[in-house]
């Protein structure tokens, strides 16, 4: 892992390796999207939400590459999060202008 994205959040590498089997394990159980979509909706403001999508359109665009399978699943993501479209686009145009 790196050490930059550890101290951003004060992980220490125990820590975040802790935390990526919980998130695995959690991921294996899940029957689907709503899970974890439902908690972030329950519990998340807006503003939360549109930086998770933010968020998901860096790690689509991590390998400079869009997949349409990519692009579908975070306008999926969005809707289930009831960001809107325009705040949809505005994160895509966002990360791809940051990223030249």
């Amino acid at each position: 892992m790196k050490q930059a994205l550890l101290d951003k959040f004060g992980l220490s590498v125990e820590e975040a390796q802790e935390l990526q089997a919980l998130a695995e394990q959690e991921a294996e159980q899940a029957v689907s999207d709503y899970d974890f979509v439902s908690l972030i909706n329950s519990h998340f403001e807006q503003a939360q939400k549109v930086r998770i999508i933010e968020k998901l359109w860096r790690v689509a665009y991590a390998d400079r590459n869009l997949d349409k399978h990519q692009e579908h699943y975070v306008r999926r993501i969005a809707e289930l999060l009831h960001v809107d479209h325009k705040d949809y686009i505005a994160t895509k145009l966002r990360v791809q202008a940051e990223l030249g």
